[in-house]
């Protein structure tokens, strides 16, 4: 498991559509899974998923949080995968690829207007 050196944020009542990123999914009708975020930093974001999705898998993702009217849209890498005790739940970790100075911005600006609340990981114990 990689652990991410950048601070994380809480991400309350925030969503992240996730597709496996291939050539010509562009072509595809079909709706992305919608999967309830855990945490985000800089770096990428840990999710829990009902599906066991492949380490490396190159994802596509698309980030909401409450008051931004468009969503993050970046590409994706699965960085681990972990299944959850007596649950038919996945927590899956996915580091960010191509992530722009602007979207890096507007994820700082919500971080200051407190729409996202930096986590204490010592009381939570929570991995990256």
């Amino acid at each position: 498991m990689e652990n991410r050196g950048e601070a994380r944020y809480a991400a309350k009542s925030c969503f992240v559509e996730c597709r496996p990123k291939r050539l010509f999914s562009f072509l595809k009708k079909d709706q992305p899974d919608m999967f309830p975020l855990v945490n985000i930093s800089e770096g990428g974001i840990q999710f829990l998923s009902h599906k066991d999705m492949k380490r490396d898998e190159r994802v596509e993702l698309a980030v909401s949080i409450p008051g931004e009217a468009e969503p993050f849209r970046l590409g994706g890498r699965v960085a681990w995968v972990e299944k959850m005790d007596g649950r038919e739940f996945y927590r899956v970790g996915a580091a960010f690829v191509g992530m722009t100075e602007k979207d890096k911005g507007r994820l700082l600006s919500m971080v200051k207007e407190g729409r996202l609340a930096p986590l204490d990981l010592s009381r939570h114990g929570a991995k990256s």
